[in-house]
């Protein structure tokens, strides 16, 4: 049965050294998109597997050929093959084609599932391992992997010295990282220790490129533009975000797998945060208002004033000098 697990995997990500493995991301040099970040408990013919995913479409593509790696004839480290490359780089995931970065926490690759995951959140914020605190990186990832959106007021947790439920006091929306860009580059890495699946694996090289959350690339206007094309796209494609059941093994791609998470604003004070949103529309003021700087234009709230951090204000507080 599928369940979250977004928070039980959270302290297995942030205190891991980064290192990325991908079995579905093949050798390029990709710009993607972000369509959903999702944690669940997926059940295979090795039992119930914790398992992490980044969902992407592919908006750039371009060739990284490789010279080492597993053959097609690879049968053990003793027969290691001579044949042609499994993935030689010529052949990188395609623009326009669906990929993601699958992450099992129980699986063969265990120990750096976390680094896996921390290493694209860290590129999300243009930041590098021991840059951002780990309990930010915590709340980061349960923001990206919640299911639906936090309202002010929302039981989320309970305090253990109390039995009193613990209410939110900000509001969180879910799937925050959709239509956000990130790239990734990959190298070919000699596993330490080598098992019948190969000798090899593919490190994955995350990067904002310039553009962390708020700026650039990522800047709110942009990523709420391709967020709603994403959720048009995947509503005609019949695909179900809060659809929480999973999948068996053999597996099909993430896209077929049910999902069970969705992100709210990620919580790492790093590059300008989406900003929160207000908690009621202004009332109207007839006259036009050019606010000071550095304040402009709310993304998703008309009427509403941004600092590009944490700050909101109403046109009537800043006209009131407030």
């Amino acid at each position: 049965m599928s369940q979250d697990v977004s928070a039980e995997v959270a302290d297995l990500i942030s205190g891991s050294k980064v290192f990325g493995a991908s079995d579905n991301i093949r050798h390029g040099r990709l710009k993607l998109v972000i369509e959903r970040i999702h944690a669940q408990m997926v059940e295979t013919d090795m039992g119930n597997h914790k398992m992490a995913f980044w969902e992407c479409r592919v908006l750039e593509s371009a060739p990284n050929p490789q010279t080492i790696g597993d053959r097609v004839d690879y049968v053990s480290p003793q027969q290691p093959g001579v044949g042609p490359l499994r993935d030689d780089g010529n052949n990188p995931n395609p623009v326009g084609s669906r990929c993601a970065l699958k992450v099992d926490f129980d699986g063969a690759g265990g120990r750096s599932a976390g680094a896996n995951i921390k290493a694209p959140i860290l590129a999300l914020f243009g930041k590098r391992d021991g840059e951002i605190p780990d309990s930010e990186i915590n709340a980061t990832w349960k923001d990206l992997a919640r299911v639906r959106d936090l309202k002010v007021g929302d039981a989320i947790g309970i305090d253990p010295n109390t039995n009193q439920p613990i209410l939110a006091t900000k509001a969180k929306q879910a799937n925050p990282a959709c239509g956000m860009v990130i790239w990734v580059e990959t190298m070919v890495k000699k596993k330490r220790t080598p098992n019948e699946k190969g000798m090899y694996v593919t490190k994955l090289i995350w990067d904002c490129k310039g553009s962390p959350i708020g700026v650039g690339e990522n800047a709110p206007d942009l990523v709420l533009k391709r967020r709603a094309e994403i959720e048009t796209a995947r509503a005609e494609e019949g695909i179900d975000d809060e659809d929480t059941s999973a999948s068996s093994t053999p597996s099909p791609s993430p896209y077929q797998q049910a999902a069970s998470a969705a992100p709210a604003v990620p919580q790492a004070q790093q590059a300008a945060p989406l900003p929160p949103a207000p908690p009621a529309p202004p009332a109207p003021v007839v006259a036009a208002f050019t606010p000071p700087p550095p304040w402009r234009a709310h993304p998703t709230a008309p009427g509403y004033f941004w600092d590009g951090a944490q700050g909101v204000k109403s046109e009537a507080q800043l006209r009131a000098g407030q």
